[in-house]
């Protein structure tokens, strides 16, 4: 008898056949499909690898009987009998006749009572357990916890398309990169900021003093301010077209590293989430910034 008979693979979740091709954990001893193996590039139990842990082959188990219906209730998705005249979960009163459901959609419905939100198997078609550039979806999506960076890279990755139109990245640039812990963009956008400004800066020193900057005339100032207002506009699009892709190859060159120097699973989700955006020290510039504005629109 074949003794890997009616296991699962636990990368694709089908049933291994005696003619199939199998590849066995060298850590746990957990079966794969040898195509499932080498496309996950490793074990699909290594999250729980240890000293202790080890493979077993599962006991038979009877079937169990097959339950046609179940009855619940209508408002918090609880099992009830057929003679209750109240939900014993939430004491909702029962009608007459108890809503009935078939057992494979309980736990669907139960989960959009309670107000649970599904995690997608897969973004426009991407496994979480597919690479992108080398890394899971699932390590990348875990990396940004932003959920429409990780769609606008899916996308991106389906469609083949070079650009991901970023609305923070247009608007401002530094603080997009910064808040996303891209450090060298980052600061280099806000040092360009920073060149790009200072004509308007030399515009309302001289409207405050009424005197020359540099002994460089106000209407050269202008002139230099409307250039750089047009440098600073292209600038904002570019990044606004491309600062998406400079933020996922970042996070990809840091997940890789983490991943190169954890010693475990457990040890690469802690470093994952160490290292994660958003930055706290520029939410809290941001924050007070925001804070100044108001401050000073107050007492304007």
């Amino acid at each position: 008898m074949f003794i890997y008979e009616g296991v699962k693979c636990p990368y694709c979740g089908k049933p291994l056949a005696e003619n199939d091709d199998i590849a066995v954990c060298p850590d746990c001893g957990t079966p794969h499909h040898r195509e499932c193996y080498l496309e996950h590039g490793e074990c699909a139990n290594s999250s729980q690898h240890s000293d202790t842990f080890e493979w077993k082959l599962p006991e038979a188990k009877a079937e169990a009987p097959k339950v046609n219906v179940i009855y619940i209730c209508s408002k918090c998705g609880a099992r009830i009998s057929k003679d209750d005249t109240v939900c014993p979960n939430c004491g909702e009163p029962l009608p007459n006749r108890l809503p009935e459901i078939d057992p494979d959609a309980l736990r669907e419905l139960q989960d959009e009572l309670s107000g649970r939100s599904q995690v997608p198997d897969s973004i426009y078609g991407i496994r979480m357990t597919d690479r992108i550039d080398g890394v899971t979806l699932k390590d990348l999506s875990n990396y940004l916890k932003n959920p429409g960076y990780v769609i606008a890279i899916c996308k991106q990755a389906v469609s083949g398309s070079k650009f991901i139109f970023s609305l923070p990245a247009l608007f401002s640039p530094p603080l997009f990169f910064l808040y996303n812990k891209v450090w060298l963009e980052g600061l280099l956008a806000l040092l360009l900021s920073f060149v790009l400004a200072i004509p308007d800066g030399m515009i309302i020193l001289y409207r405050m003093t009424s005197s020359t900057v540099f002994n460089i005339p106000l209407s050269t100032w202008d002139s230099l301010s409307s250039v750089c207002s047009i440098i600073s506009l292209l600038v904002n699009l570019f990044f606004a077209f491309f600062g998406m892709n400079i933020l996922k190859k970042n996070a990809i060159k840091k997940i890789k590293k983490l991943r190169s120097i954890s010693s475990s699973e457990q040890e690469f989700s802690f470093l994952l989430q160490k290292y994660s955006p958003p930055s706290k020290m520029v939410m809290v510039i941001i924050g007070l910034y925001i804070a100044l504005l108001l401050f000073s629109m107050f007492y304007m």
